[in-house]
């Protein structure tokens, strides 16, 4: 019976631990992963994303329970998403609210084009957010942090 009870918490000690040490990311086939990443927009509706001196550079980190955090390179923003295949759809974004010295136009350009994502691509160390016409409307850059 000692054997018996043994081996069963060692099968359990295993399982949870495997289970705890697993990562909930979205794969791709280069390894890319959409979640806990760093990444900084370099592109707002084809226009040239601008990091301004004593300002957050534009960036967002979706984590793996669908909270997107970041900035628009003025405010902090804040929201949710949800994935479906290569679909995503944000909910519930909000920011503060302070003004900046410069780039109040960028940030506003940043924060509206949420509304118009439909669907994403990752290319190598590049994330892309599409229209519903696969338009890309954001473009951003994994950055390591590390």
């Amino acid at each position: 019976m000692k054997y018996f009870l043994k081996q069963l918490f060692l099968v359990l000690f295993t399982t949870i631990f495997l289970v705890a040490c697993a990562k909930n990311e979205v794969k791709f086939e280069n390894n890319d992963t959409l979640t806990n990443r760093y990444w900084k927009v370099i592109e707002i509706r084809g226009d040239k994303a601008v990091a301004f001196d004593n300002q957050r550079e534009a960036h967002i980190i979706l984590d793996n329970e669908n909270k997107i955090i970041g900035s628009d390179s003025c405010n902090r923003i804040f929201g949710s998403y949800k994935l479906d295949g290569n679909k995503i759809d944000f909910s519930h974004l909000a920011s503060t609210r302070m003004a900046c010295m410069k780039g109040m136009t960028q940030a506003h350009n940043f924060s509206t084009a949420f509304a118009y994502v439909k669907s994403y691509k990752i290319e190598k160390n590049s994330l892309y957010f599409l229209d519903e016409n696969e338009k890309v409307i954001l473009k951003f850059v994994s950055v390591n942090l590390n």
